[in-house]
């Protein structure tokens, strides 16, 4: 049996307007955090929040990344939720794909704060004051 399910112009353009604004925060943020280790004294990074830890690095808290600790894996997630909007319509088999990597995603976000936070001590404590939000903003 094949089910099929059409979907209008505009659920279309929505569609892919989600998926295509998730890559620009994906691509961005991931630059961002790549760009600052390789030059945190870039002049593209004048004006920006930055915290310093003790061992001589400083973590990024400007742009996304001031907002939510893990911008990237938010992302991921929304672009997994908008490619699942083109094949959902009549199946909810394929909702739980998204629901998975929301899922491995917290896992992973948890394991990587963690880590900063044994990395980083007291600095990465006074980030996650700055950028509450851990996954999705204002609400995990």
């Amino acid at each position: 049996m094949i089910l099929r399910s059409e979907l209008n112009v505009y659920a279309l353009a929505a569609i892919g307007i989600l998926f295509c604004i998730s890559f620009y925060i994906f691509c961005s943020s991931n630059y961002d955090k790549v760009a600052f280790k390789l030059d945190p004294h870039a002049p593209k990074f004048q004006g920006y929040e930055f915290i310093p830890t003790g061992t001589g690095e400083r973590i990024f808290a400007g742009r996304l990344w001031g907002e939510i600790r893990h911008p990237d894996y938010f992302a991921d997630f929304l672009m997994h939720v908008s490619l699942t909007f083109c094949g959902s319509l009549g199946l909810h088999i394929y909702l739980l794909e998204p629901l998975m990597t929301f899922v491995m995603l917290i896992k992973q976000a948890r394991l990587d704060d963690a880590w900063m936070s044994h990395k980083y001590g007291p600095a990465w404590d006074r980030y996650c004051l700055k950028a509450k939000s851990r996954l999705i903003p204002g609400i995990y």
